[in-house]
């Protein structure tokens, strides 16, 4: 069956990373995600996501760290070159402080930069992470569209799809292993994942 687009939304993201989402058929939301060196492809089955998203911020704290720790080593170089006597050495020892101060406002940078307000949607009942919309990216129009269009196509697969709960929850589960393959959940996220769905399954049998 050829499968036609519907909607579509273009993001742009840190470090020259670009997302494309696309509704295809209402049934399955493609991925499409680009950066200098290559281009990776995904999908997600609609039937098995919450319509219901959540706005958070994303914050990527491994860059303050980063910062906090140049900015100890550059404090420490500059303690010590102060306490020297003036030579070649504490010449040094200052363009050491001025390189790690250079690294920390990079790390300040990099951490604003990586800091973004999303627009979530999780799996169903393994609560799993699966889209990070950029709020009002590229733009509100465009964006608030993308959004209605998603969670009018997730209840519209969910109510056609015609599955049990258990079948609804087997479904959840393929697609997490699937997406697990594809280098997109962690390994840890989807044993965890697989244990509660079937702990899910279990209750109901």
């Amino acid at each position: 069956m050829v499968q036609n687009a519907t909607v579509s939304i273009t993001q742009d993201q840190p470090l020259g990373r670009q997302c494309t989402y696309t509704i295809v058929d209402g049934a399955e939301l493609h991925a499409q995600v680009s950066t200098r060196r290559r281009t990776r492809s995904y999908r997600f089955n609609l039937f098995a996501l919450d319509p219901e998203g959540t706005r958070e911020w994303l914050v990527d704290w491994r860059w303050l760290k980063i910062a906090g720790s140049t900015t100890s080593v550059a404090v420490l170089f500059a303690l010590v070159a102060m306490l020297l006597p003036e030579s070649v050495a504490t010449i040094y020892l200052w363009s050491a402080t001025m390189l790690f101060a250079s690294l920390t406002v990079l790390g300040l940078v990099m951490f604003l930069l990586g800091t973004r307000r999303v627009q979530r949607f999780v799996s169903e009942f393994a609560r799993v992470p699966m889209v990070d919309l950029q709020v009002g990216r590229p733009d509100k129009e465009n964006y608030a569209g993308f959004v209605e269009a998603l969670q009018e196509a997730i209840v519209a697969a969910r109510a056609n799809s015609g599955l049990s709960r258990e079948n609804h929850l087997a479904g959840e589960l393929r697609m997490l292993r699937r997406l697990q393959n594809e280098g997109v959940v962690p390994e840890a996220t989807y044993e965890e994942s697989k244990s509660a769905l079937l702990a899910l399954a279990g209750s109901r049998a």
